[in-house]
């Protein structure tokens, strides 16, 4: 006996087609040959099929899911590092002797759930807000966010320094 169920000891021939020459239809010969009802069929059954799925909303509501989980870091760690430098006329610098520069980096950032107080001075309390709530009372629906951040403060004397040493200079 063989091998039950393998090409070893089956003879078949695979109808292959290798001519290349053939152009595949392109998406208007398709929607051709479905024809204008059809197409329209397929594209009422599938949009009520999406929305019976997901919701009229739902992708509104993933994008701000996302923009919040991480979208909003990534914004931050886009700026990478910033150099604030005050207008500064090296030539003038006997008058400036103390110019300074600042390199500001962004780190972690959070952003707390939105919140809103309700009773009077005595025994206010805050609450947590549900976007339900603010659109009901015609609120605004926001946060606060709170970023880390690096604030590294120089004096031109040493930026100048570094400048010499990095461009192999002797003095400027």
């Amino acid at each position: 006996m063989g091998h039950v169920g393998s090409s070893k000891d089956a003879n078949f021939e695979m109808d292959i087609d290798l001519n290349d020459d053939e152009e595949e239809p392109s998406n208007a010969e398709i929607l051709n040959e479905l024809g204008e009802d059809m197409v329209k069929y397929f594209c009422k059954k599938a949009s009520i099929l999406f929305f019976n799925e997901y919701g009229l909303i739902s992708h509104q509501i993933n994008s701000y899911n996302q923009f919040i989980t991480s979208g909003l870091q990534n914004a931050f760690n886009s700026f990478g590092d910033l150099t604030v430098t005050p207008g500064f006329d090296p030539s003038k610098k006997g008058e400036n002797e103390h110019y300074r520069y600042a390199t500001v980096k962004f780190g972690n950032v959070t952003l707390d759930r939105p919140m809103f107080w309700c009773g009077d001075q005595g025994n206010a309390q805050e609450l947590k807000m549900l976007p339900r709530h603010a659109r009901l009372q015609r609120m605004t629906y926001a946060s606060k966010i709170k970023i880390d951040v690096q604030v590294q403060v120089r004096n031109f004397e040493s930026f100048l320094k570094v400048f010499i040493f990095l461009c192999g200079l002797t003095t400027l």
